[in-house]
């Protein structure tokens, strides 16, 4: 079976993609994927088919970091709309010769495209808010805790906004594909099945969902490259050792990272920090603190004593798996649900949100982590679970048996 997935947006969106793209090859399929031009290097390097189409998310999100705040939010609704119309443009000669397509939520022009060349497509999800439920609001809101009664209400204002931001620009391109309109963007965003990658354990689904989806857990790249020699002899040093990193959330500021370091040392830890290449600043060497900016997290969370991290999906199921306690420090979207779910299993402490991150909360988090024997006890058993499953096989699995003339 020939597949086309396309994917674009943060590392965190893309990598899962990715692993499922492989798992495919793994399986005896014929794999091409599309994405955002500079994610072509990191995916050749696995050995698959690329091809460059739209524009930079991780650009945008350099130039708008705020998307909690209600301008950038409606500055990404329009970049979206704009990376449709170009992904309308190019996605058929990029679908071309494909029995199936998959693509992650945000390419709204996929849909469509497979749709007019007669091929079925697959969605993509990495958080359970892709599929709307009476039991959690959007991932718009940060109070993941809402009452009960506010999430219904959160979710008809989401949808209305999707509606109106982006129905015109797909229902014109879809009359210039000889297809009918679609009258509500989020089901047809969706598609036939939406495979959702993450773990139940991490986030059971309710039993409201009406969209048809199989959740397989999360999607991890296997074989990853590993630990430097520098960062091996770090660790080898002795003593605990924390994680800090926040992915690729662009404001990093040297406020945030004196925070950090203050943290750190005044429990007498060391730290490997991770700026993710989003503008961390210089920190001097020390014999306490690495600076690794593109590691191994696979490898190197089950050697820490405490990740501390912005809460991104993968992030979050890594250092599950690894049985590493979690610190989580939301930034925005689907963070602070990730955010919830690690307090409420009780696999760290209480988080804390990016606006209110200091040395002394950080430190008080920390502190919590290594005093506290049931969180790395708990983590330790999430691991145990976590680590039992081939996620990617069960992918391919529910590909497999929902389209096997495909």
């Amino acid at each position: 079976m020939k597949v086309c997935i396309i994917a674009s947006g943060t590392r965190g969106d893309v990598q899962p993609a990715l692993a499922l793209g492989l798992a495919l090859v793994r399986a005896g399929h014929e794999v091409r994927f599309a994405g955002a031009p500079e994610d072509g290097p990191w995916v050749q390097s696995r050995g698959l088919e690329f091809m460059p189409v739209g524009d930079s998310i991780r650009g945008f999100v350099e130039k708008h970091p705020r998307l909690d705040r209600p301008m950038d939010s409606i500055r990404l609704l329009g970049f979206l709309d704009r990376q449709a119309e170009r992904l309308f443009r190019e996605l058929p000669e990029v679908m071309h010769g494909a029995d199936l397509a998959v693509a992650y939520f945000i390419n709204h022009a996929a849909q469509s495209v497979a749709e007019a060349l007669g091929l079925p497509c697959l969605t993509l999800a990495t958080f359970p808010q892709m599929l709307p439920s009476a039991e959690y609001p959007p991932v718009i809101v940060k109070n993941q805790r809402l009452p009960r009664g506010l999430n219904r209400p959160a979710w008809t204002v989401t949808m209305a906004v999707n509606d109106f931001a982006f129905l015109g620009t797909i229902n014109r391109y879809r009359r210039g594909l000889g297809l009918g309109r679609i009258q509500n963007f989020w089901d047809h965003a969706l598609g036939r099945l939406t495979i959702l990658a993450t773990d139940p354990l991490l986030s059971p689904m309710p039993p409201d969902i009406q969209r048809p989806y199989r959740q397989v857990g999360h999607l991890p790249l296997k074989d990853g490259p590993g630990l430097e020699a520098p960062l091996e002899e770090f660790l080898a040093r002795g003593g605990p050792v924390v994680y800090v990193g926040f992915g690729s959330m662009p404001e990093q500021g040297r406020n945030i990272w004196a925070a950090v370091l203050a943290a750190v040392r005044s429990l007498g830890l060391r730290a490997v920090l991770s700026g993710g290449g989003s503008g961390m600043p210089e920190i001097e060497p020390a014999a306490d603190v690495m600076v690794a900016e593109d590691v191994d997290h696979a490898a190197l969370f089950p050697r820490l004593a405490a990740v501390v991290h912005h809460g991104g999906s993968g992030t979050t199921a890594t250092a599950a798996r690894a049985g590493a306690p979690q610190v989580i420090v939301p930034h925005i979207m689907d963070q602070f649900y990730w955010a919830e779910r690690i307090a409420s299993l009780k696999l760290g402490p209480r988080p804390i949100p990016r606006t209110a991150l200091n040395a002394r909360r950080l430190a008080e988090r920390l502190g919590q982590c290594l005093s506290h024997g049931a969180y790395s006890e708990n983590a330790r058993q999430a691991a145990r679970e976590l680590n039992q499953i081939d996620t990617g096989a069960a992918a391919v699995e529910v590909i497999e048996s929902e389209y096997p003339f495909a």
